[in-house]
């Protein structure tokens, strides 16, 4: 299943849980105004990811947006627009910086999210 992210450069590198895939090169990095066709992790969306979201992932994958959650009103996310955004429904953090906070999960946390969700149990 393709893994994508769009990174915004808003974190800390060493503490970056998206960038932290992409050095191991789990995940593909877009560039701001790169269309992805598969599933998108937006807080923007308005449809919640489902099981039915399975065959789109299967077929054309997974993408987050890498940012910093008090710097989210600077991400353009006409930019980086799918056809296929999704919302998480309610989760609790469980990383350092947002530990407890509800919706405020990291990179990780949001693709083992979706990956759960749409029946990708070895995936999350």
């Amino acid at each position: 299943v393709p893994v994508a992210m769009w990174d915004f450069d808003h974190c800390d590198p060493r503490r970056c849980s998206g960038k932290k895939l992409a050095r191991r090169g789990l995940i593909r990095e877009l560039k701001i105004g790169t269309r992805f066709r598969g599933v998108v992790v937006s807080p923007k969306a308005v449809t919640v990811v489902s099981p039915n979201d399975r065959d789109i992932i299967t077929r054309d994958g997974l993408a987050v947006v890498e940012c910093s959650w008090a710097r989210i009103d600077e991400v353009p996310f006409s930019k980086i627009a799918s056809p296929n955004e999704r919302l998480l429904p309610y989760l609790l953090a469980a990383n350092p910086t947002n530990y407890g906070r509800p919706w405020r999960l990291n990179c990780v946390e949001a693709l083992a999210a979706a990956f759960y969700l749409t029946g990708f149990d070895a995936h999350a």
